[in-house]
């Protein structure tokens, strides 16, 4: 199954069965998709801020 870009993908089975460490994985994911978008956007003046919230 492909992804298309802006569309977040299910989370596999690891993610599921751990718990935290899936939410934290989860989150990982959607902040390196939103970083990417802002970029791709050039939204610039949000990027600093978006690159500290994924630090």
């Amino acid at each position: 199954m492909t992804q298309r870009p802006n569309e977040i993908a299910a989370p596999n089975d690891n993610e599921r069965g751990s718990g935290e460490n899936a939410a934290l994985q989860i989150a990982h994911r959607e902040l390196d998709a939103a970083v990417d978008g802002l970029r791709r956007a050039g939204q610039r003046w949000f990027l600093p801020r978006s690159l500290l919230t994924r630090a």
